[in-house]
């Protein structure tokens, strides 16, 4: 039936649309998967038998005559997916497609051109496929061949040829070039020769070239066929295409407006060897006129090319063997016109460059074409180079290990062909181009032999290798150089070279393991993984027990199944390791791991956290809260999670590693909930800023060095060391020449001591002594990097660009003014690197402020600049203020030291004024012996930026004790002594701006007194801050009730006393120009702190009501969300449209109280969805803004430590609620991913782990009830949605005796109201005991109050009602102590 159904079709057109449409549906099955043979699924679908029909079938439709074009684009299409289903029946198609490149419809062809790559594709043998393309092209073009190659005058002779298909052809030569390698070089030079020959398709021309290096990566067509420059310009003298034509589409090759003689320079290292290899003496004098040299000075400006590929060629098998011998020992020394003694001074003189241009012609092809050869070759050609021109045996091949009796593979020239390979393979845009440049670094391995276990060669090489393991098409060769590598570390054992390798396993290891990761498409392994594997093996399980030290200090492999053995092997090697122990190894590490690594380990600590394996806790019961905190029982652990904030923030994965390290600081908590400076013990400064007086007599011990100093040099040199290890080559380049600058100098010398031996070798690579020519050099190797002026605005406005550039190309501006060598010699790298131009830019204006011959206006430019662009309130980026603030600091301490040496009666102010009145300029000063730089200065930090800019700055960054300072120098000056002025009792409510910024800054420090030294007015805003500061809510509450009654609508602009703390308070200034908010926002906390939750929703929905506007203020919406989950108020309609505009709010609008409130409402709820996003949104933005926070801002700091530890107990009830079993605890049940739809009520068992922490905040906080009364709230509401009375009944007695102590007695007395409530509700049997306890609270809080006489009466009513005697004696106690200290006896 089939066959008479087909038969009946094959007679028109309709038979291949039918075809087309089955062989489209069983495409689309085939791309389902793979069987396990390897086998497409539609091999399976369709039988043998059907095959066969189906090729009779498109075979027929070949046969049929179609007058319509899109049928034979069908056609195509038919052809080209049967032979992608069924390459073992479709040999015959082949021809099929192939003829149809004579189609007659111009549209036909261009589908068959793109189509056609199918064969390649399918099939190997691509030269093969290849000749049978061009033997149907069907026009006769300019081809390469080493048998029957065409010649250009070949094709000159046939004459016009038809354009339509010429331009086919060219399409069809791109399309093959971007799937083939083996015929890409063909491709590109046949294009390349009909852009020469035919001028109208040259624009052609260009765009497929354009198009081919878009699809391979190249940034554009130029840099793509500089990779195929050499083996282009081969064929082109090969076939005798003319050199004039080739300077005719010199713009092909990325030389637009380039003269003639400047492309020619730019071929002439590949053009000439060929040349000469020819001997086309024509084309070489016309080479020597458009150069406008000697041909023989020709020959010798390019003797490296010349030389290099004829010794290669000469040393290999090819045709080009006998040629080359020839040129060596004739043709050269007649066109160069030399002897035999110049040619081999020439080779000695130009040997290491000799030898790099030989490893840039290697490769990895089985048969290299000419001018490449393959990788034995090139390793005999250097040998045959170095140790001296020897008749050899081919046996001899094998030992490719130079002698090297001259000393060229020393370490740092070493490093040098290391450098150019790197660059060649970043040059190399595509994988099938970098596998050609890696190669090298094989040659070079075999060449050098042990040599290469050299600490810095190897180092670099691993560095290479592993920028480039991870791609897929180049894991195998790179898993190759790093076998050859270990395998000369094995062959060259000792003691040093074991260190050396166990050193590299810390960078190499990670790269290896994260080639086994899946990925995140499939779920597979980035590639195959067998080499990498083995590999792993070599360096772990099968490696010699020298190595074990080194592979136990490794970190943790994750748990794969590839990788089980050798984390068995690892763990048994580490089982001495405790999980603490290995989390701060783990810390350590973690700036050199790859992020993937990074994370995925983090994620490995975080499950031992959980299990309470790295942060152990105290015995609680103790109430001593230096043995349960790890803050001093344990303070490395503390500085590790505190030195992974520092590490986040930086981190490609930050906001999925924020999220996990948040549980670090909740459960690391705070230290002393009163200290004024928040300070992580153990932690070290990343870069240590002191003044260092380089100067030994006693006369020169009054003069401070201005240059850079001794220990910012040896970080410099510790992050340079990072920086050899770059993925960019621009950076190694530039760090190498900067080393090699500073390590010229004696200074840097000296400074090399700082580091330990092996990174001591790794850098001295770099040095050659001290070498003051060289410092010359490279300092007018800087000139490249212009610099921009210090009086353009542009360069230091920080807006509309990244934070890297701005900061990078300012301090690289700035020292161009300095006068120090070092500093110079890194300008380079500070515009490159933004690492270095933060350590380096306060030693840059230090510099600076020390040159007493500078001129003046240096400091008034950039003070004006600092005052108006960098401290000024338009500048958002707060990373920038901070920056200068430090640099500032800096400078101060020169100042402060040099006045410490004067005689005490020398003062800022008295210097300037001298200064002034003899008239005496910098320099007449600096001779003297008793000058000093800063005695010239207005300023302490020398800037002529007013102190209270400074301040207000500081004040914008929350360095609070720097605004102290900067407050204190201002009124010194503005008074002449240390004093605040006298009092304001203008009208005026607004306070004094210095007074103000005094305010602000001792609000945001735990320092308890210092508030009314400073409010000595009697303004409004002096009282409420008074208020605020005693805790008096209620005085406060009336003052607010003031001043919104009588100034609604005026702006109190400088009053900041209730402002949310942090360093970055969000609020919407444009209500604030027409509405005094802050006034309504002050009173609003003030209702919340005084517990009148419902009189402050009724406030706050009059407020909304009143203006629709207050739902897009941030700090409105915070205090709504707060009151709306303490009141367990999940229902938040009047919100809804602000939540409704989610994708138009910013980033700021995420409070954490909104995010809280979401969190608890999905926990009651059961949303998994909306309760994980929330949290770990949140979290990732309560980690970020630590990282961020200033260490002066303590109570911001401990506050976002608490929310962070109110999240943790977030997580951990949801486990209670929605996951676990009636017998199942937390601690047991980590990582699990089940989800019951039914809420479970906990058992006490259960809520151990819960109480444990919560026991352990309230140890650490019960002494501030500021940071502590949110989480008593939070933890109240959090028991209610768990069901658990008995609990929250405990939670709400504990919160009235610690709101009782912290002098909160309204919000006490709501707690006893709402836990007397809860014991009338409850069963009579647990009525008595709760009850009486909250009746002896009660008492104690009346007592507080004031209320004597009423609390000893509450207290003798509990001593005859109450029936448990077994609290009755503290009873008893109480009332006799309240009786005897009011003296009654009642």
């Amino acid at each position: 039936m089939r066959e008479k159904y087909a038969c009946s079709l094959l007679g028109s057109a309709d038979c291949i649309t039918h075809v087309h449409a089955l062989l489209r549906t069983l495409i689309a099955t085939r791309d389902v998967g793979q069987n396990a043979d390897g086998k497409s699924q539609a091999c399976n679908v369709v039988s043998e038998e059907n095959q066969d029909n189906l090729l009779d079938l498109v075979i027929k439709g070949t046969e049929i005559s179609i007058t319509d074009w899109f049928f034979r684009i069908k056609l195509i299409d038919c052809i080209s997916h049967f032979i992608y289903l069924f390459p073992d029946v479709a040999q015959d198609m082949t021809g099929h497609l192939l003829n149809m490149l004579h189609d007659t419809d111009y549209r036909v062809r261009l589908y068959l051109a793109r189509k056609i790559v199918v064969l390649f594709q399918t099939w190997e043998g691509h030269n093969e496929l290849f000749h049978d393309v061009r033997s149907n092209i069907g026009v006769k073009l300019v081809q390469f061949s080493k048998e029957f190659p065409v010649k250009s005058r070949e094709v000159l002779a046939v004459g016009q040829q038809s354009v339509p298909v010429i331009e086919t052809v060219l399409i069809t030569l791109a399309h093959l070039s971007v799937h083939s390698e083996e015929v890409e070089v063909e491709c590109a030079f046949m294009i390349s020769a009909v852009a020469a020959i035919e001028p109208s398709q040259r624009e052609l021309a260009y765009a497929l070239f354009d198009s081919i290096s878009r699809k391979l990566s190249y940034p554009s067509r130029s840099k793509y066929l500089d990779q195929l420059m050499g083996p282009i310009l081969f064929r082109w003298v090969a076939c005798e295409v003319s050199l004039v034509s080739l300077i005719e589409v010199q713009q092909m090759f990325g030389f637009n407006l380039a003269k003639p003689k400047d492309f020619i320079e730019h071929i002439c290292p590949w053009l000439l060897p060929f040349l000469i290899l020819r001997g086309d003496a024509a084309d070489l004098n016309w080479i020597s006129k458009v150069l406008l040299q000697p041909l023989s000075a020709v020959i010798k400006g390019y003797f490296v090319p010349i030389f290099g590929l004829c010794i290669a060629a000469r040393c290999g098998t090819g045709p080009e063997k006998d040629l080359a011998e020839t040129v060596l020992y004739e043709s050269l020394l007649q066109l160069g016109e030399i002897s035999e003694f110049e040619r081999d001074d020439l080779i000695r003189k130009h040997m290491v460059s000799i030898v790099g241009f030989l490893l840039s012609v290697s490769s990895t092809a089985c048969q290299p074409e000419f001018p490449y050869f393959s990788r034995e070759i090139i390793a005999f050609s250097i040998k045959t180079v170095v140790d001296g021109f020897v008749d050899t045996t081919d046996d001899d091949l094998a030992d490719t290990v130079v002698i090297d009796k001259i000393n060229i593979f020393r370490a740092d020239r070493v490093f040098k062909f290391l450098l150019a390979i790197h660059q060649q393979v970043t040059d190399a845009g595509h994988p099938r181009h970098m596998s050609h440049r890696l190669c090298a670094i094989e040659v070079l391995i075999d060449v050098l032999g042990h040599r290469v276990v050299h600490y810095s060669t190897c180092f670099y090489i691993i560095c290479i290798v592993g920028n480039y393991i991870w791609r897929h098409p180049l894991q195998g060769q790179c898993c190759n150089i790093l076998s050859k590598l270990l395998a000369a570390f094995n062959a060259n054992s000792s003691t040093e070279t074991v260190a050396v390798l166990g050193m590299q396993l810390q960078l190499l290891v990670p790269k290896l393991v994260t080639c086994c990761l899946p990925n995140d498409k499939g779920g597979h392994a980035n590639g195959d993984s067998s080499k990498v594997l083995s590999l792993l093996r070599q360096l772990t399980v099968d490696a010699e027990p020298l190595l074990y030290d080194y592979i136990r200090d490794l970190e943790p492999l994750p748990g794969l199944d590839c990788l089980k053995d050798i984390q068995v092997f690892q763990a048994s090697l580490s089982d001495s390791y405790a999980p603490r122990d290995q989390f701060l190894k783990f810390v350590n590490r973690a700036p050199h791991l790859p992020p993937e690594l990074f994370l995925l380990s983090l994620r490995t600590h975080h499950k031992k956290l959980l299990l309470g394996e790295i942060i152990c806790r105290g015995d609680v019961s103790v109430g001593n809260v230096d043995t349960v905190s790890c803050w001093r029982s344990d303070p490395d652990v503390v500085s590790a999670v505190w030195t992974l904030v520092d590490l986040c923030s930086s981190s490609s994965v930050a906001n999925e590693a924020s999220s996990v390290l948040a549980d670090f600081i909740s459960r690391a908590g705070i230290s002393d909930a009163h200290q004024v400076i928040f300070h992580v013990p153990n932690l070290t400064q990343k870069h240590s800023l002191q003044l260092q007086s380089g100067c030994t007599s006693k006369e020169d011990k009054l003069c401070s060095d201005y240059s850079i100093s001794v220990d910012i040099l040896d970080g410099l040199l510790k992050l340079l060391k990072t920086y050899l290890s770059d993925k960019s080559v621009e950076i190694i380049d530039v760090t190498s020449r900067t080393l090699r600058g500073i390590l010229s100098t004696s200074k840097g010398l000296n400074s090399l001591q700082c580091l330990d031996s092996l990174d001591r070798s790794l850098l001295m690579v770099h040095s050659r002594g001290i070498n003051n020519q060289l410092v010359e050099q490279t300092l007018l190797g800087m000139d490249k990097y212009s610099s921009v002026s210090l009086e353009d605005s542009d360069i230091w406005q920080t807006d509309g660009r990244p934070y890297e550039q701005w900061l990078c190309t300012l301090v690289s501006s700035l020292i161009c003014h300095c006068n120090d060598i070092i500093l110079r010699l890194c300008r380079s790298l500070v515009f490159l690197k933004v690492e270095a131009a933060e350590l380096l830019l306060a030693s840059a204006l230090v510099n600076i402020a020390g040159n007493m011959d500078s001129n003046n206006s240096i400091c008034g430019l950039i003070s004006s600049k600092v005052e108006k662009i960098i401290f000024s309130d338009s500048n958002h980026s707060m990373k920038s203020v901070k920056l200068f603030l430090d640099a500032l600091n800096v400078i101060r301490s020169f100042y402060v030291t040099e006045k410490a040496r004067d005689p005490p009666s020398n003062t800022l102010k008295q210097s300037a004024h001298k200064s002034h009145l003899d008239g005496r300029s910098a320099r007449s000063k600096s001779r003297s012996p008793a000058a000093t730089p800063s005695s010239s200065w207005k300023k302490v930090y020398w800037l002529s930026v007013d102190y209270l800019v400074a301040a207000r700055a500081a004040k914008r960054c929350s360095c609070d004790f720097a605004t102290l300072m900067y407050v204190e120098l201002w009124c010194e000056e503005q008074f002449n002594q240390l004093a605040l002025g006298p009092p304001d009792f203008s009208q005026q409510e607004s306070l004094p701006p210095h007074i103000g910024l005094l305010v602000a800054a001792f609000t945001h420090i735990n320092e308890p007194d210092s508030i009314y030294g400073i409010t000595l007015a009697n303004e409004i805003t002096s009282q409420i801050i008074r208020y605020e500061h005693e805790r008096d809510w209620s005085s406060a509450l009336e003052y607010y009730d003031l001043l919104v009654r009588s100034t609604p609508k005026e702006n109190h602009g400088n009053f900041d006393g209730t402002m949310l703390t942090g360093p970055s308070d969000v609020s919407s200034k444009a209500q604030e120009k027409t509405l005094n908010w802050k006034t309504h926002k002050g009173l609003m906390r003030s209702l919340q702190k005084t517990g009148c939750s419902h009189v402050l929703d009724f406030y706050s929905q009059g407020l909304t009501n009143q203006n629709a506007c207050l739902q897009q203020d941030s700090e409105f919406i915070d205090i709504q969300y707060e009151a709306a989950w303490r009141a367990g108020n999940w229902d938040f309609s009047f919100f809804i449209p602000y939540s409704s505009q989610a994708s138009s709010r910013s980033r700021n609008y995420c409070l954490f109280n909104e995010s809280l409130h979401s969190c608890l409402r999905a926990l009651e709820n059961g949303d998994f969805e909306q309760f994980h996003g929330k949290l770990s949104h949140s979290k990732m933005d309560l980690v970020l803004a630590l990282s961020n926070a200033s260490k002066e801002s303590t109570k911001y700091i401990h506050s976002t430590v608490l929310k962070l530890q109110m999240l943790d107990h977030l997580s951990m009830v949801w486990e209670l609620r929605w996951k676990l079993g009636l017998n199942q605890t937390p601690k047991t049940y980590v990582g699990t991913e089940e989800f019951s739809l039914v809420p479970a009520v906990p058992t006490s068992n259960q809520l151990e782990l819960l109480n444990k922490e919560w026991n352990f905040i309230m140890c650490q906080t019960e002494r501030n009830l500021d940071i502590f009364e949110p989480f008593l709230a939070f933890r109240r509401a959090l028991l209610k949605i768990l069901g658990c009375g008995e609990h929250l009944v405990e939670h709400l007695f504990q919160s009235a005796s610690a709101l009782r102590k912290g002098l909160r007695f309204s919000l006490a007395a709501a707690s006893l109201y709402e836990l007397k409530d809860l014991c009338c509700h409850r069963d009579q049997q647990t009525v008595p005991n709760n009850y009486f306890l909250s009746k002896l609270e009660e008492a104690k809080l009346l007592r507080a109050q004031g209320q004597h006489d009423m609390a000893i009466g509450l207290g003798k009513y509990i001593l005859q009602n109450h029936t448990d005697k077994k609290d009755i004696s503290d009873v008893y106690r109480l009332v006799g102590k309240w009786l005897a200290e009011t003296r009654s006896s009642k």
